[in-house]
């Protein structure tokens, strides 16, 4: 009797070692499938920012919609997101957010009538489209980011470090770090945020 008890708590023992044992086992390929997702999701991520910056680079608005969050791009905190029915009025009048990504001339007039109508003196120098600080980066960094969101989805973050050049008179006051926002959407990475320097 005594080598049966022996032997059953022999076997329980080494049952709930088995277990144990699957449990950690199914925890570690849990964590290492969550970092291959991590990974996999960081390099469509990068993927999708450079395609965003090349679209933004090359002038074509129409594109840029394809990358737009279906609510829309925030600008800032202190304002509600732009939507997308408006990012694409824009788009079509050549006013305001594509002035912004697009055009330093555009941006830089609707800026100082902005001013005038504040009583504001106008500007000394142009504000500089995302596009004009992009293109005439002498190099640029991108690193990208993500993490689970608060509402279980993913959020991506790509902060892109831009060379300025050294040319004088170059004229812009451009940021030295551009940061935008993305969250995964169906399968794919789309612009959530944007700050306008």
């Amino acid at each position: 009797m005594v080598i049966g008890r022996v032997l059953g708590s022999t076997l329980l023992f080494a049952l709930a070692l088995n277990v144990q044992g699957a449990k950690v086992t199914t925890e570690r390929k849990g964590k290492d499938s969550h970092v291959a997702s991590e990974d996999r999701l960081k390099r469509e991520l990068e993927d999708t920012a450079q395609r965003m910056l090349a679209i933004i680079q090359n002038g074509d608005p129409k594109e840029l919609l394809n990358l737009v969050s279906r609510d829309g791009i925030e600008l800032s905190v202190d304002w509600p997101a732009y939507r997308i029915a408006y990012i694409r009025r824009d788009f079509n009048k050549k006013t305001g957010f594509y002035c912004a990504l697009f055009d330093t001339n555009c941006v830089t007039r609707e800026n100082n009538e902005e001013r005038e109508r504040a009583g504001a003196p106008k500007l000394l120098r142009p504000v500089c489209s995302y596009r004009e600080v992009l293109q005439k980066a002498t190099a640029r960094e991108l690193k990208v980011s993500v993490q689970e969101s608060a509402s279980g989805g993913w959020q991506g973050d790509v902060d892109i470090s831009l060379k300025k050049p050294s040319a004088p008179g170059y004229g812009c006051d451009e940021p030295v770090v551009v940061h935008f926002v993305f969250s995964y959407e169906d399968g794919k990475w789309k612009l959530a945020a944007m700050p306008y320097y």
